[in-house]
């Protein structure tokens, strides 16, 4: 009886396991990229300055300034899952203000691009708007710094270890979209495995975090610098969180970028 009784425990534990891990597996082909990506109402409008449309049928927009010198690096900045391109302008502004060239690409469902939002359809936007810069505006990829902030990490990581670009920064970065929740890798169809990457990215790294972020644990964007392997460096914002970086720490970013964006240009 006590060894039918252990069999026993043990196949119920073991279905318990398998049922918890299929209800995870079901939410995260379901219901994860509702979650993921929650695209507000557009902020801008076609006649916006600065607005263009990009992509093989202009399926995608987003905003395009230039530096003053032709030769300057641009930023090529990838926004949160919370807000469009619009939305992020006021403080990219700053930084074109600042010398250097800027281009906010939407994805696939935000503002004014087409399609629904989705991780396959940030990496298409990624690329029709690196495609544009390169291609429309002429500048060369070792011009071009990639910025992605939360979720944004995820298209500037896809870019940075495809592409030869200037560098890449990442500000309030994860390691992966589902280990934000689940702290390790539990499946493997997780979105934007920045983590994984990381070990292919040879460009110089910016990371920028805070370590009050109750979002995107402080952990996540130590272990993307840890795991990048070339020129680097690690900032810590004291006592700033996800959603207040900009209000409480936005001028010491500012210079970090342009000092970065400085020493990628030499």
């Amino acid at each position: 009886m006590k060894k039918d009784w252990k069999k026993s425990w043990l196949w119920k534990t073991v279905r318990l396991l398998a049922i918890a891990y299929g209800t995870l597996a079901l939410f995260a082909c379901t219901l994860a990229d509702r979650m993921l990506f929650i695209p507000p109402p557009p902020s801008y409008s076609l006649s916006d300055e600065g607005l263009v449309q990009f992509g093989t049928d202009k399926e995608f927009a987003g905003f395009y300034f230039p530096a003053e010198k032709e030769e300057a690096p641009i930023l090529l900045w990838a926004h949160g899952n919370g807000e469009d391109a619009g939305q992020v302008l006021p403080v990219a502004l700053q930084l074109n203000q600042m010398g250097l060239g800027l281009m906010v690409y939407e994805y696939a469902g935000y503002g004014l691009s087409e399609g629904k939002p989705s991780e396959p359809g940030t990496y298409r936007s990624a690329d029709r708007a690196f495609e544009f810069l390169v291609q429309e505006k002429k500048k060369k990829p070792e011009q071009i710094i990639l910025i992605g902030q939360s979720v944004g990490s995820g298209p500037s990581t896809y870019l940075a270890e495809k592409e030869k670009a200037a560098g890449l920064v990442l500000i309030s970065p994860f390691k992966s979209a589902f280990r934000v929740v689940t702290k390790v890798k539990l499946l493997p169809w997780d979105r934007f495995d920045n983590f994984k990457r990381m070990k292919n990215v040879e460009l110089p790294l910016l990371v920028v975090h805070g370590d009050a972020d109750e979002v995107v644990p402080f952990s996540h964007g130590q272990a993307l610098f840890a795991r990048h392997q070339g020129e680097k460096k690690f900032v810590r914002l004291e006592g700033v969180g996800h959603n207040n970086l900009w209000a409480q720490s936005a001028d010491e970013v500012f210079a970090e970028i342009v000092a970065f964006a400085d020493q990628v240009d030499k």
